[in-house]
């Protein structure tokens, strides 16, 4: 299968912000179409959306993918959670360290390591997410698959969100430690704050034009954290301080 020019990989763990990453890279049209495509329960979805048969075999699936996810001007951009590279190792039948399907996969590309500073508020976040179906919200966008439940406050759970998010997190960074691969750093809060400058450097990184960013619109994302976020991390503090 020919490689496309120029392959990057949003690497994140739940709730960072890479949707609004994404999203504004895939709207320069000169950055590939970011998609979180190793994410076993999208399959289905995608397959409907490329018009490709459900139950094509894996090898055919990822040359679709690769094919939807680049521009015109042959750049490739992916998105990969921390927790889908072990389940897309097992479809690969890598053995040993299921990482590895990384490199044996994309052996060239490039990563931007998003992470979010407040992995306090993250497994709120994700808590809420989970109870809600809401995982983003876009003014005048309706989400048919919200439950239409109200998420009640449950430290334990929380907190084992937050310890879940740090494992994660740490094999992201072993990864990197491990392996000589090009890494740009950014952080949710950062790009939450000066999102057109983050997807500008976001470009510059892989190649592009960063004035590309400078023309983008305002983005369709709302911020979903709120009073409820800030009361709970408050009494998350008090019952698991430091």
């Amino acid at each position: 299968m020919e490689r496309p020019r120029v392959t990057y990989i949003i690497a994140s763990t739940m709730r960072t912000g890479s949707y609004l990453l994404c999203e504004g890279l895939e709207a320069t049209g000169r950055a590939g179409h970011p998609r979180e495509i190793f994410c076993p329960e999208r399959r289905g979805n995608y397959s409907g959306e490329w018009q490709i048969a459900p139950n094509l075999g894996f090898d055919d699936f990822l040359h679709a993918a690769i094919q939807k996810s680049t521009t015109e001007n042959d750049v490739l951009g992916l998105k990969i959670h921390a927790h889908h590279v072990e389940p897309l190792a097992r479809e690969c039948g890598v053995e040993g360290e299921p990482w590895q399907v990384l490199r044996r996969l994309f052996p060239a590309a490039k990563y931007i390591y998003l992470k979010r500073r407040n992995r306090r508020a993250q497994a709120i976040s994700w808590y809420r997410a989970k109870i809600t179906n809401e995982w983003w919200r876009i003014t005048g966008v309706a989400d048919w698959d919200l439950t239409g439940k109200q998420p009640e406050f449950d430290a334990a759970e929380i907190r084992r969100l937050e310890v879940e998010l740090g494992r994660q997190q740490e094999a992201w960074d072993k990864f990197f430690a491990a392996e000589s691969v090009e890494v740009l750093m950014m952080d949710y809060e950062t790009l939450a704050e000066n999102y057109r400058g983050e997807v500008a450097r976001a470009l510059a990184f892989i190649g592009g034009d960063p004035e590309l960013a400078k023309a983008l619109p305002e983005p369709r994302m709302v911020r979903q954290g709120d009073l409820m976020t800030e009361n709970w991390q408050r009494r998350l503090d008090a019952e698991f301080p430091g």
